[in-house]
């Protein structure tokens, strides 16, 4: 198996979450499973991935004002046999609530743990769930 680096095509670019993703969703597949990571061209099955939307909305309004926020992170899956025919892909969409209070530089801050734990999981989730 060889995971690729997830690249982020989304119009807003968090530049950490892309490398972070790709290194937990390696190190889930490789708990969770038998598959071996490999770096070269001789893996049974290769996993790209994208991030496809990385945006934000109002979840909560209450007297006027605004007091919750969601931050939506999409990703997008393909995986590929050794022959290159595809295997499936998949799409996994992720939110993530926050207060109105906070500013986005704040919010990401105090998401980025649970997005690094969140998103591997459901894309892990949504390629294995038929194996």
């Amino acid at each position: 198996m060889k995971i690729n680096p997830m690249t982020n095509t989304a119009s807003y670019v968090n530049p950490r979450l892309a490398p972070e993703l790709t290194d937990r969703l390696i190190q889930k597949v490789m708990r969770q499973t038998k598959l071996q990571q490999t770096r070269g061209d001789d893996a049974q099955w290769i996993i790209d991935s994208k991030i496809t939307s990385y945006s934000f909305s109002t979840a909560g309004i209450s007297n006027q004002q605004v007091n919750a926020n969601r931050l939506n992170v999409s990703v997008n899956i393909v995986v590929r046999d050794k022959t290159q025919k595809i295997i499936g892909k998949y799409d996994v969409s992720t939110p993530f609530d926050y207060s109105g209070t906070l500013s986005l530089q704040q919010a990401e801050q105090g998401l980025l743990d649970q997005m690094l734990r969140d998103i591997p999981d459901a894309i892990f989730n949504r390629i294995f769930s038929n194996w």
